[in-house]
């Protein structure tokens, strides 16, 4: 058995390693991951399971190759209005529909794992977490999306729409390539966060990306 050799890992660790990456770098991988959803999508399979952990990455910064992982939950759409009625994936990428146990349309949750995926990378932390189970699945339902200050107004704007309670007021992904921010080639006018704050966000990762035992809370269904 032959297989492309991913000498990055996998962005999980990529972001333990680095923590804050730049908004710029955080787009290029973006762009790519969103394309590699997109072919997935227009071959009628959602996959079902997207989080850092299924993303592989060779090379640094703009120019590293992003590789898309284990489909092995993904999931067959006979017709676009076809509804799911399992539930498979990781609690922190799950979209809320799928916390309420609702059939859902694939599509629609792979662009909310997007979601999640894209602010991560922007923040370095999960946009709803909680030790308590409960407390998370209420964070998941209820509570807005936060950020900080560094991340620009169209980040902020386009995780926000992906990250919408209601599936049907999420966007599209041709929506996402057409967004302002992806298509945007000025450099990003941000401040540098200063470095107490990078050290803050980076502990903030660590605590709830990196211990085995929160991962594990993370990853189960």
């Amino acid at each position: 058995m032959f297989l492309q050799y991913m000498a990055g890992g996998d962005l999980h660790s990529r972001l333990e390693r680095d923590g804050i990456i730049k908004e710029e770098t955080a787009k290029e991988w973006f762009k790519k991951i969103v394309s590699a959803l997109e072919y997935s999508h227009k071959k009628n399979y959602c996959h079902r399971d997207l989080k850092l952990e299924n993303l592989l990455i060779s090379g640094e910064g703009k120019k590293a190759k992003i590789l898309m992982i284990d489909f092995g939950f993904a999931g067959w759409m006979p017709t676009e209005s076809h509804r799911f009625s399992d539930f498979p994936g990781s609690f922190c990428y799950a979209a809320p529909e799928l916390i309420q146990g609702i059939p859902y349309r694939g599509k629609s949750a792979d662009v909310y794992s997007l979601g999640v995926i894209l602010y991560t990378l922007l923040q370095s932390s999960y946009p709803f977490y909680h030790e308590d189970r409960s407390e998370m699945t209420e964070m998941i339902l209820q509570d807005p999306v936060s950020f900080e200050t560094y991340n620009t107004a169209p980040a902020r704007e386009l995780v926000k729409w992906m990250l919408m309670k209601n599936p049907e007021s999420r966007p599209t992904l041709e929506q996402i390539k057409n967004h302002a921010w992806l298509n945007d080639s000025t450099p990003s006018k941000m401040m540098s966060p200063l470095k107490n704050t990078a050290h803050r966000i980076r502990d903030t990762a660590r605590a709830s990306l990196s211990p085995i035992q929160n991962r594990r809370k993370a990853s189960v269904f």
